[in-house]
């Protein structure tokens, strides 16, 4: 939770526009430094040396791997500024020091809800159960088109 009390997160990836989001500011960062963001927030928050090696300079040897993690991170928290707590250092890797999320997760939950809002309210006005059958079958196809689409991020 940040400071404020606010519980939307501090951190938001936007997968989208290849882009951050810090305590709601929208910082402008290169294509490496996005996707060190985008390898902690997949890897549930923390990432070890490692795994960003692996991830992001798959060929270097893990020791050259590190450095440049350990590099790309201080540039990270430059840029977070005075945010910059957000990104931990811990002696297996980097995390995140409070809650983040991917914008697909919110455009997908966001997305959810509207889709549950509309079933429900089309249910609550229909007449008779033939009429909730024809409003299920026209929202349905919606549901499977996000539903494939979730699961085609989730496997790439």
């Amino acid at each position: 939770m940040s400071d404020n009390g606010n519980l939307s997160p501090a951190i938001i990836v936007e997968v989208l526009r290849c882009g951050v989001t810090v305590r709601g500011r929208r910082l402008a960062v290169p294509r490496r430094e996005f996707e060190v963001v985008l390898a902690i927030a997949l890897s549930g928050g923390f990432a070890s040396r490692r795994l960003l090696g692996s991830l992001i300079w798959g060929a270097k040897t893990p020791e050259v791997a590190a450095r440049y993690a350990k590099v790309y991170v201080c540039r990270l928290r430059q840029r977070f500024g005075q945010d910059s707590d957000l990104l931990g250092t811990s002696t297996a890797g980097y995390y995140f020091a409070e809650k983040s999320a991917l914008d697909i997760d919110l455009l997908e939950r966001r997305e959810l809800y509207h889709l549950a809002t509309a079933i429900d309210f089309a249910c609550a006005r229909a007449i008779d159960s033939q009429e909730r059958s024809r409003v299920y079958a026209a929202l349905i196809p919606r549901l499977t088109a996000l539903s494939d689409a979730v699961y085609q991020i989730d496997r790439a």
